[in-house]
């Protein structure tokens, strides 16, 4: 956005709002300049219909009508009371909920509309702190659909989007009257009347291929007073498939096999006496290179683990090349791009009315933008104010060594209303927040999302129901309790952990550097001194953990995972393996990350992934039991020949003893 469109716009905002009386188009090109550089009414025409739309996409309500019965065409005018953010205040605890939750979505746009929120919170006068450290970092994940879907869902229209059942390849196409968007167990479903069956349904957004089309007018969809969103859900009836009857298996075990159902239990006196961490010297002996921590270098620590936001981690744009609004290539809130310096400055004069004498190096830091860049943004300001545009009608600012004041705000008072993507952005986060165990205080979150509700009003979100986040047995969450603990106090830890990939169960000392709730499953980030390495570590799989009497030190070279494209992204030197997947084994395409997928006849998949660990591969092709085979690599296909035939044979030698 060029500096003249920008100030030109601000002055459009600033005449709207002084007045009561609705102002035409005509008087609108005589007071406001700019609009004199028009070289025809065709040419101001087209101008005016920009400058309209661009603040319509801001969330600016232009209201249009007639002062009087004898105004030959409709004017224009901003009601404050529509414009106008509430008053909100925020306790310390609520604000930390909320600097947690503009960083919970792994989506850039959610991510950048959550940040919008927050640029007109601080411009309100709350004080947030999105960058402090926070020894659980929680991840939402949305999917594309995600987006269209709550927009229909709000506006009440009909959708309709192609979908693939998860015993099918086949691809069909559903209409539906959309209810409500449902997060449980970290999955988000849509739930609505499907008219094509005639009958409600539940429709998981990871198996929405394609885009999602609203069609008809908005108000056409009503969901059922007597409907509960989530009970639909997560009842049996509510998903495409009926439920499967529980079954029992009969295993056989060799003595001393790793695996997850023979692993020693906490509580069990064998598990405690062979997996017992020593206090000998040598678990207190650090390596080469470890040290305890001095200060200093525990606040180079927290700042490399301080989040980089989604728009940063993916270097992805939205559609057209423009970025989520309130987002910046750097992954802050906004900065001197085409679609971001206009909200930047409807926010700079109520967050210098909020803080007078504020340094302006500060002041850059909360908008994520270059002192420089506040400074032209300042000097655009002062060039902007109210028709007239005299010396007691311009934006007034008081400048004192490296601080900045606001002595007259042109009745620029209060930050814009938060738009209806953003308060729900920023709120869903909130409801996702205080639905995942041991992250915050429950309470702070609901008090938060109650505050910022009343301050929104119109643009609160509605037909979304986050549910249940995480499954997790009690002793995950009191292994979870007990790193958090080692991570406040900044102690290393010794672990006792079974590694599924490699199905084996090691003994590793480390340094805890976060925890991460992704999907509804947790995991340390830790430095593991025995791997050398930063490595994540699942909690409900680490079977004895002992805080050590030491600081936890990781060096400089241990440097936070991106997590932009999941857990465990792809790695191209990984080598790679072709699997067919029968119809009732797609899910491994969902679930695991595949560079190629090609149909087959009957319903197969084809896909071809990489893997880090050959026995993860084969373990992978053999517990589906002939529903996924192997067609690449040759070794690969003959180790589950043999193995299967091993199993095969013991089976045999066991029914056998058993008969006899």
């Amino acid at each position: 956005m060029s500096t003249a469109r920008a100030e030109r716009l601000v002055n459009l905002v600033l005449a709207l709002l002084s007045t009561r009386q609705y102002l035409t188009a005509e008087r609108i090109r005589g007071i406001v300049p700019g609009y004199v550089d028009a070289t025809s009414d065709e040419a101001f025409a087209r101008m005016f219909e920009r400058d309209k739309a661009e603040l319509r996409d801001l969330g600016i309500p232009l209201e249009t009508g007639r002062s009087s019965a004898f105004d030959p065409v409709e004017g224009y005018r901003i009601a404050r009371r529509d414009y106008e953010l509430g008053d909100i205040d925020l306790a310390p605890d609520e604000a930390a909920a909320v600097a947690l939750a503009v960083r919970l979505w792994d989506s850039p746009e959610l991510t950048g509309q959550a940040q919008g929120a927050l640029v007109k919170l601080r411009a309100a006068g709350v004080e947030v702190d999105e960058n402090a450290a926070t020894p659980v970092e929680p991840r939402v994940h949305a999917e594309p659909a995600f987006g269209p879907l709550l927009s229909a869902v709000q506006q009440g229209r009909v959708v309709k989007f192609d979908y693939r059942r998860s015993s099918s390849p086949e691809r069909r196409p559903r209409t539906v009257e959309p209810w409500g968007v449902v997060s449980w167990r970290a999955r988000w479903y849509l739930v609505g009347h499907d008219r094509d069956r005639n009958a409600p349904r539940c429709f998981r957004l990871s198996r929405i291929t394609g885009p999602v089309r609203a069609l008809g007018r908005a108000g056409a969809v009503t969901r059922p007073a007597d409907v509960n969103l989530l009970e639909f859900v997560a009842g049996a009836g509510g998903g495409e498939r009926d439920p499967q009857p529980a079954l029992r298996a009969r295993l056989w075990l060799a003595a001393g096999a790793p695996v997850a159902g023979r692993r020693p239990r906490r509580g069990d006196p064998s598990a405690r006496q062979a997996g017992r961490a020593p206090h000998g010297r040598r678990h207190r002996r650090r390596r080469g290179g470890h040290r305890p921590v001095e200060p200093g270098e525990r606040r180079r620590l927290d700042r490399r683990l301080r989040p980089r936001r989604a728009g940063a981690r993916t270097g992805r744009v939205g559609q057209g090349g423009r970025r989520p609004l309130g987002t910046s290539g750097a992954g802050g809130i906004a900065v001197s791009g085409s679609g971001d310096r206009l909200p930047r400055l409807l926010a700079l004069v109520p967050y210098l009315l909020a803080r007078p004498g504020i340094r302006i190096d500060e002041a850059a830091r909360d908008f994520d933008v270059t002192p420089r860049q506040l400074r032209k943004d300042l000097e655009l300001l002062w060039m902007c104010g109210l028709p007239g545009y005299g010396p007691g009608d311009l934006i007034d600012l008081s400048f004192d060594g490296d601080t900045v004041s606001v002595t007259y705000d042109a009745g620029m008072r209060r930050p814009l209303r938060l738009t209806g993507a953003e308060a729900s952005a920023l709120l869903i986060a909130l409801r996702a927040l205080a639905e995942t165990p041991g992250v915050v205080d429950a309470d702070a979150v609901h008090r938060a999302i109650s505050k910022i509700e009343a301050a929104s009003g119109d643009a609160r979100p509605s037909g979304v129901v986050v549910g249940h986040g995480t499954r997790e047995a009690a002793a995950t969450a009191q292994t979870r309790e007990t790193l958090r603990e080692a991570l406040q106090r900044g102690r290393a830890l010794w672990l006792r952990y079974y590694s599924a990939s490699k199905d084996v169960v090691t003994e590793r000392t480390v340094d805890p550097m976060r925890l991460l709730i992704v999907q509804g499953v947790s995991y340390l980030e830790a430095w593991c001194r025995r791997a050398e390495s930063v490595r994540l570590f699942r909690l409900d799989r680490i079977d004895e953990l002992t805080v050590l009497d030491e600081p936890s030190a990781p060096p400089e070279s241990a440097t936070p995972k991106d997590l932009s494209d999941g857990v465990f992204p792809q790695r191209p030197g990984y080598p790679e393996a072709v699997l067919v997947l029968a119809p009732e084994a797609r899910w491994v395409a969902e679930y695991y990350q595949c560079e190629e997928l090609a149909e087959l006849d009957g319903g197969r998949l084809r896909v071809r992934l990489r893997y880090g660990d050959e026995s993860w591969l084969v373990r992978l092709v053999l517990r589906h039991g002939g529903e996924v085979t192997v067609e690449e690599p040759e070794w690969a296909a003959e180790a589950v020949r043999q193995r299967a035939a091993e199993a095969l044979a013991r089976t045999r030698h066991l029914a056998a003893t058993s008969a006899g």
